[in-house]
């Protein structure tokens, strides 16, 4: 009698065990479960076998081949689009002939005796006889009720339990007489249970059902796959298992186990596994084969397919690991967690329970997975970069994260709270911003969502409206296919470095405050926020002064949200005001330097044309300015944070205090100490700047950096890009020229150059760098490592978000500045490969 297997099943409740795989490929004790079908036809006497496949078919063509190595022939009838179980076997109508055959699943482990069967169906003289199997819960399975003779009365297609009048189940395996064939219509999907049989029933066709005791399971669901493997350990199913049988362990070929390692049966260890010192295989473990288990490691309960490795110290306990997994030393993995095909655990990573990897991910170092990573490439050791919380959008930042990371952030601000919510104008934003306010919603924390508004404005509205904190949404300005959300403290400053680790760490453990409904957070809208943030600009700057010199500017606002809000503003001031990209659109907003420089040079064109004062570029959703003078030629932002120095202490008495980053060039020093002011230095980000404008807020007259990005501590402790502008125009409004101001900034050369280092390496620099800062005149570890010599400096910085390092140079000449970035982008280049 010849079989036709049904071969191909997608298996979309296994994933992501079956999202490179066929499901009959999936493997049980080491094999596929396909294999054991075909192994079962062989003992009983089946081997002449069709094989129909369709999702990912090449696969078990090319496990498979012709059958020979399995005993049996094997031939293919392939899907070009799903057909239904009796649809597949249509295809096969030629391959049966006019004899009886037989139908059986390729994704069901089984070993139902099939002689039993087949002898039922020809004493019975059936049409059509399917095999019937007994289940504790029916409620996923056809139910079929036969008489006393076999003979089936009725089916029920996944009853409810009031409808359940029997636990006799259809397996999905068939012996079939060829007249079926002709209920069968050709090209289309049909299904046997529910458009066949049920045909045939109504005709009153000899149609009967064999209740067999053996064992059967439908591997469906993670679940019932863990169930399998237990079973065969513990001889429920009589399948064959590769290797030599040592009380209750299986042992594969050329194992080698260290004499101080633990193995409790029952367990199934494959060919070439390697068992480190002190390594503990605990009871229904299977190991497929080339598996490496290092030293102190323990696996229990689980389920780990070929070429697997497994560090030093590592904890497995209860999970399943796809083939040529790398899980390094240190790492836990819970109950319940799939990890799927090469993907990599690095040192110390943890997944939690019931957590889902999907292939080829990375997990950082000492990173915590509690959520499934089905998207994306990486999942990443810390949830906050140098901008705040930033991920792929709809990827991986989703709305499930921004809810966990909103009830993350209100659980750290206290019961009771306010937050602020504001958000850039794309649909993205919105979406992420709704799921924010839910997250803090949901543990009582109270918000004021300002809906669309400029960075700038909502920063300064978090401490007018009495928050706690805020967050703020947008497109991320280094990438426009990924969301950024900022978390804000009370002043409107990013949090600090401490708060985001205490965030993290909620985060991660989901250890959210819940509250009863009573005390659930509420929503509203304040009014009034735009105007009170006019009010305190003009409070702020002399505007009778500036509107007197009638200036005629050219603004590019770079598709940013304040196009909304400058115009007006300006226009107060008695500015006649060129726009250019006067519209928000956070999707062309400039996203790197290069964009930035090609705006500046049309920025630059349309000045020099329309014989305009000056040009403004706004960038960042107001953060940062940049300028071009009246010729039309843009002034570089380490010679406009000289320029900005120089307006904001102009007039002031000696003893203000001036804040910059440590990359900011000497020539500050030089403005400052000519006016009696004191320069203080912080870290290279944004964030350290504002906290350090908010630390000395009543004597710092400015804070800048040369990325234009500027801070009048007396207005708001943030950078403001309308404010620094404002405070141009009034040093302009007396008559001079842009251009005349910069040419009194005196000569300095500044340079910068990215090096790439792979993170791996980036601590062992570091680390070398400062063994050797002793051969310079002075060393500086504010931020990275920054040597002093006598004809200049040179920091190196190690990137926080990406595998580079920054060289920034000063020097007294141009060459001095190449010398010096030369020298070390060269010696950085050369401790990568140094040894310890």
């Amino acid at each position: 009698m010849k079989a036709v297997v049904m071969a191909g099943g997608e298996g979309s409740r296994l994933r992501p065990l079956t999202v490179q795989r066929p499901k009959p490929m999936v493997p049980v004790a080491n094999k596929p479960i396909l294999a054991h079908i075909v192994e079962l036809l062989r003992r009983h006497q089946f081997t002449d076998i069709r094989a129909t496949l369709h999702y990912l078919g090449d696969d078990i063509r090319s496990h498979f081949a012709d059958g020979a190595e399995f005993g049996v022939r094997i031939s293919y009838s392939v899907e070009e689009s799903p057909m239904g179980t009796a649809g597949s076997v249509k295809l096969c109508e030629e391959f049966v002939g006019q004899e009886p055959f037989l139908v059986i699943s390729g994704d069901a482990l089984t070993d139902i005796d099939l002689a039993a069967a087949t002898a039922f169906h020809k004493q019975r003289g059936a049409l059509a006889t399917l095999v019937l199997t007994r289940v504790e819960n029916p409620l996923e399975y056809g139910i079929v009720v036969t008489d006393d003779e076999g003979r089936i009365q009725r089916f029920l297609e996944k009853p409810s339990w009031g409808e359940v009048f029997s636990d006799t189940v259809n397996s999905g395996i068939y012996i079939l007489e060829p007249e079926v064939l002709r209920y069968i219509e050709p090209g289309r999907a049909v299904d046997f249970s529910q458009d066949v049989f049920p045909v045939l029933l109504k005709k009153k066709a000899p149609l009967f059902g064999f209740v067999s005791s053996g064992y059967w399971c439908d591997v469906g669901n993670i679940g019932a796959y863990r169930m399998a493997h237990d079973h065969v350990l513990e001889g429920l199913v009589q399948v064959d298992v590769d290797g030599r049988r040592i009380n209750d362990v299986w042992m594969g070929r050329d194992v080698v186990i260290d004499a101080t390692a633990e193995i409790r049966g029952p367990a199934i260890i494959g060919d070439n596994c390697r068992i480190g010192p002190g390594a503990r295989i605990l009871g229904y473990t299977v190991l497929g084969s080339n598996c490496i288990v290092e030293e102190q490691a323990t696996i229990q309960r689980s389920i780990v397919w070929h070429g697997v490795f497994v560090g030093r110290g590592a904890h497995v306990s209860g999970a399943i690991l796809g083939q040529q997994v790398a899980v390094d030393r240190g790492c836990v993995i819970g109950e319940g967690a799939v990890v799927g095909d090469r993907s990599v655990l690095r040192q110390g990573a943890k997944v939690a329970p019931q957590v889902k990897v999907w292939p080829n991910k990375v997990v950082e170092a000492g990173a915590r997975v509690n959520m499934s990573v089905i998207w994306g490439s990486a999942w990443h050791e810390s949830l906050f970069r140098d901008r705040g919380v930033s991920g792929l959008t709809n990827v991986e930042m989703t709305p499930e994260f921004a809810v966990r990371l909103a009830a993350a952030f209100g659980t750290y601000l206290g019961k009771g709270t306010v937050v602020t919510t504001s958000r850039d104008e794309h649909p993205a934003s919105r979406m992420i911003l709704r799921s924010l306010i839910v997250g803090f919603l949901t543990v009582g924390t109270s918000v004021q969502d300002l809906r669309s508004t400029p960075l700038t404005i909502a920063r300064r509205a978090v401490p007018v409206l009495g928050a706690a904190g805020g967050v703020h949404v947008r497109v991320d300005p280094r990438d426009p296919s990924s969301t950024l959300v900022e978390l804000l403290d009370h002043r409107g400053i990013n949090v600090h470095r401490s708060a985001e680790r205490k965030i993290e760490s909620l985060f991660f453990r989901e250890e959210f405050r819940r509250t009863p409904a009573e005390e659930v957070g509420r929503l509203d809208f304040p009014a009034r926020v735009l105007e009170s943030y006019t009010e305190a600009f003009f409070d702020f700057i002399d505007a009778p002064r500036i509107a007197r010199r009638r200036f005629k500017i050219v603004v590019d606002y770079a598709y940013g949200r304040l196009s909304m809000v400058v115009p007006g503003l300006l226009a107060r001031l008695g500015c006649e005001v060129i726009a250019l990209h006067p519209y928000p659109d956070p999707r062309r907003a400039p996203r790197s330097r290069e964009d930035r420089a090609r705006m500046l040079v049309e920025l630059g064109q349309a000045v020099a044309m329309l014989g305009a004062d000056l040009g403004a570029l706004i960038d960042d959703d107001g953060e940062r300015l940049f300028l071009v003078d009246e010729q039309g030629r843009t002034v570089s932002e380490e010679i406009l944070l000289a320029l900005m120095t120089r307006i904001a202490l102009e007039g002031r008495p000696s003893g203000s205090t001036v804040g910059v980053p440590v990359s900011a060039p000497s020539i500050v020093d030089q403005i400052a100490a000519e006016r009696g002011a004191q320069v203080l230095r912080t870290k290279h980000e944004a964030r350290a700047l504002m906290h350090l404008a908010a630390a000395h807020r009543d004597n710092m007259v400015i804070a800048g950096n040369t990325q234009g990005g500027f801070i009048f501590p007396a207005f708001h402790p943030t950078q403001d890009a309308l404010v620094a502008l404002a405070r141009v125009l009034m040093a302009l409004a007396d008559g001079g020229r842009l251009s005349e101001l910069v040419a009194q900034v005196p000569d300095f050369y500044l340079q910068e150059q990215a090096i790439e280092c792979p993170w791996e390496y980036k601590g062992r620099v570091m680390r070398l760098l400062a063994r050797e800062a002793g051969t310079a005149r002075e060393a500086e570890y504010i931020d990275g490592i920054k040597m002093f010599y006598d004809r200049g400096w040179v920091l190196a910085l190690p990137d926080a978000s990406e595998p580079v390092f920054h060289l920034i140079a000063e020097g007294k000449s141009r060459s001095d500045v190449e010398e010096l970035i030369g020298r070390y982008a060269t010696r950085i280049q050369e401790l990568q490969k140094k040894g310890a």
